[in-house]
């Protein structure tokens, strides 16, 4: 685990601290902060965007002290805070990591969002930070697919009969953003099981145990699995490195970040394609939609 990229994990059952008191009549009322989303400026579309950041770990304090650590929570979430009037705020992004919902991660190509907010005992404050990419950072992005040019970056490998294609707004699959397109790929029946892609060309990633982080936003009624496939020279040697795998949403977005630095690292002298898969395994029609896909390395 990179310390660079990923300082900490934490189980959300962590989350679930109760100080167990009989005699609650001499604690203070707190007062709540309110987080519904973190947004990122600049973004990909104009204006603030929303990040991947799927919780947050929540400092509080006045100044010319250390400010402690009140806990972590899964957003939408809402924080208690004991101290009174002028209090330093600050909030860091974390991520559920590699598709396990019960880790949530410290993500550091963001930076933390600092504020000063006055509070009253029994007030509710909304806040949404707003998060900017850490200062000096790097993003080298070996692949990178938003579907809005003419030629993928993707196609169907030779184990599926189904093919990516791509949608328009108009579409029911759609990614609400500011693009117009997003990355589909539809199987009906059981004729043909397997639905896969992969990138077209070798990605050339670092060996050096730099940090490579996968990022897309999904859509899909199948489990769907994110992959590397391995090779040397053009001899496929590994195809299901990483593997890691993800929950069908139904018709929700979701965002998926998962980290492929070991995996890499132990395989320095091949060459990677990155791969998804899912399966239809009913007479029903299965789709997985995806957008925003990249691959970027952590260099400072």
């Amino acid at each position: 685990m990179h310390k660079r990229l990923l300082s900490f994990i934490f189980s959300v059952f962590a989350m679930l601290l109760i100080a167990c008191d009989t005699d609650n009549s001499a604690k203070p009322a707190p007062s709540y902060l309110h987080i519904d989303n973190v947004g990122l400026y600049p973004g990909p579309c104009p204006g603030i965007n929303p990040t991947s950041i799927s919780g947050v770990a929540v400092y509080a304090g006045k100044r010319g002290s250390s400010v402690p650590l009140l806990g972590i929570w899964a957003l939408p979430a809402d924080i208690p805070i004991l101290e009174e009037d002028s209090t330093i705020i600050t909030v860091h992004g974390l991520v559920f990591g590699n598709g396990v919902r019960s880790q949530l991660l410290y993500y550091s190509f963001f930076d933390r969002a600092d504020t000063v907010i006055k509070l009253k005992p029994g007030q509710v404050i909304n806040y949404n930070p707003v998060v900017k990419y850490t200062t000096g950072l790097q993003l080298p992005r070996p692949l990178e697919e938003d579907f809005e040019s003419p030629e993928m970056v993707f196609e169907k490998t030779d184990s599926s009969k189904w093919g990516i294609t791509k949608v328009g707004k108009s579409s029911q699959y759609s990614f609400n953003d500011c693009g117009q397109y997003t990355g589909l790929m539809t199987a009906t029946g059981k004729d043909g099981s397997i639905m896969e892609f992969r990138s077209k060309t070798y990605l050339s990633l670092p060996t050096n145990n730099t940090d490579i982080v996968i990022e897309f936003d999904y859509n899909t009624s199948t489990e769907l699995a994110v992959r590397m496939d391995v090779f040397d020279g053009t001899t496929p040697i590994n195809g299901n490195l990483g593997d890691y795998s993800l929950i069908p949403t139904n018709g929700a977005w979701k965002k998926g970040v998962m980290l492929f630095s070991d995996e890499v690292f132990l395989n320095k002298t091949r060459k990677f394609k990155l791969k998804f898969r899912g399966f239809n395994d009913n007479d029903e029609t299965e789709y997985i939609a995806i957008d925003n896909i990249r691959l970027s390395t952590f260099k400072q």
